[in-house]
């Protein structure tokens, strides 16, 4: 047998189901399936005759069998892998209280985390857990050719963990590991030409979240430091994604339109934003959508504006960023919004999760997150989404589709440069809040010295 080591350091907590059990870390289950994914892709380039004596089964299935198994996903390589935690602790993340009155509310959720809404059972709830301590892998072979393999690819095991989160919420950068050492050698690699923004300790305010910490009853000055240090990373992380696709509105805060909105708006063939498309359809009878109308009268808002061919196809952009299959419309008396996407042979898609993924790595002087950005899928490029109404329906639903072109990168750094020339035009504040935007604000200029130096 052959053993290989490395020693893990987590940067974010890890969302986690089995939380309150002794020693729950990251788990070998969810780590061994997407390790061998990596491997195989980046050691063996995919070649099957390459790695199929290393599989588990070899001996006793024959090749068209494992090749049958390697074309679904389902191709495990032979090795063991042991995960060691020794100061895993878990912490609260919205958990259900009860008024004198007996009503039932919830504490303040984490920003980026929505998962435990709905939940009245307090064992059915997601919490977070985290390791103070380094994490001990350990990697065991039997094959001794597989086994040097590995010992060599230290920059492979690397740049698997820096381009990887795990548990919930991964995209949004929960459960953030990489490799402190590799065979008891220290390690120091970067993601290569990735676009990243820094959260520094100087900028977390305790302030921010003293209400938090009076609820959930963070008592110790090491649990206040903790909570003041994730709170603020995700709120970032969630204020800067919402820019670039939704938009955001906070009441008496801060109205920013999304810079998804000003791209589709700025096409060569100018295009509609697609949350006015979805209004009109459903809620144009409805009196709150009249006030809107009424209310919010810029001709280029996201309300008023429509492009000068206002009977072509819509299309369907925020979805670009993620499908989310249901969304809630409060406004329109707490109605949901569903959709189904299908590809052009009428199949039906799986939810898409976001192509943006925020990897945080925790430094000495506070946080550097790398935004990690995936290939859209063409069969998700050009797809038809259909959309309902729960509460206000119509006999057909509403057919929009998305775009069947669209480069994720570019948009990146379009809606940089779009920010940097347009942020008076783009956000409303009131006179005495500034927290968020000075936050958005330091983000971008972070990206735009980036690629600006390119």
């Amino acid at each position: 047998m052959h053993k290989l080591k490395f020693t893990l350091k987590q940067h974010t907590p890890l969302i986690h189901f089995q939380h309150d059990q002794a020693g729950a870390t990251l788990r070998a289950t969810e780590l061994k399936p997407k390790l061998d994914h990596y491997l195989i892709k980046s050691l063996f380039k995919n070649d099957f005759d390459s790695f199929k004596t290393f599989l588990i089964g070899y001996s006793t299935n024959t090749e068209v069998e494992l090749l049958e198994k390697f074309q679904e996903g389902k191709t495990a390589l032979n090795y063991k892998l042991r995960i060691r935690s020794v100061s895993s602790a878990f912490f609260k993340i919205g958990y259900p209280k009860k008024k004198k009155s007996g009503e039932i509310y919830w504490d303040p959720q984490i920003p980026c985390f929505f998962g435990n809404m709905g939940i009245n059972d307090s064992l059915k709830l997601k919490q977070f857990v985290f390791d103070k301590e380094d994490i001990e892998c350990d990697i065991i072979v039997s094959d001794s050719i597989l086994a040097k393999q590995f010992e060599n690819a230290e920059k492979t095991f690397c740049s698997f963990f820096l381009k990887n989160n795990f548990g919930n919420r991964q995209d949004k950068g929960f459960g953030s590991f990489t490799i402190k050492k590799f065979n008891g050698r220290p390690t120091n690699f970067k993601i290569p030409n990735c676009l990243f923004f820094r959260i520094n300790k100087k900028e977390i305010l305790e302030e921010r979240f003293n209400q938090l910490l009076n609820i959930n009853g963070y008592d110790t000055e090491e649990k206040i430091d903790w909570l003041g240090k994730y709170y603020s990373l995700f709120e970032a992380i969630d204020l800067f994604y919402r820019t670039l696709r939704g938009g955001i509105n906070i009441p008496g805060r801060l109205y920013f339109k999304s810079l998804m909105f000003f791209y589709a708006k700025n096409l060569e063939t100018e295009q509609q934003w697609d949350k006015k498309t979805i209004r009109k359809f459903f809620y144009s009878e409805h009196p709150n959508y009249e006030e809107i109308l009424r209310n919010r009268v810029e001709p280029e808002g996201t309300v008023q504006y429509s492009p000068e061919d206002d009977d072509s196809d819509k299309l369907l952009f925020r979805d670009l960023l993620g499908l989310a299959s249901e969304q809630s419309w409060r406004y329109y008396d707490e109605d949901t919004i569903t959709k189904v996407a299908f590809d052009e042979s009428g199949e039906e898609l799986q939810r898409f999760k976001s192509p943006i993924t925020f990897k945080p790595v925790l430094q000495s002087d506070g946080f550097k997150i790398y935004i990690l950005l995936d290939r859209i899928p063409l069969k998700y490029l050009s797809s038809s989404m259909e959309i309902n109404s729960s509460k206000y329906g119509k006999e057909e639903p509403l057919i929009l589709s998305i775009p069947d072109s669209f480069s994720l990168s570019e948009y990146l750094k379009w809606a940089i440069n779009f920010y940097q020339s347009h942020k008076r035009n783009i956000s409303n504040k009131t006179p005495t809040q500034s927290n968020e935007m000075d936050i958005i604000d330091d983000i971008y200029y972070q990206l735009n010295q980036q690629i600006t130096e390119e």
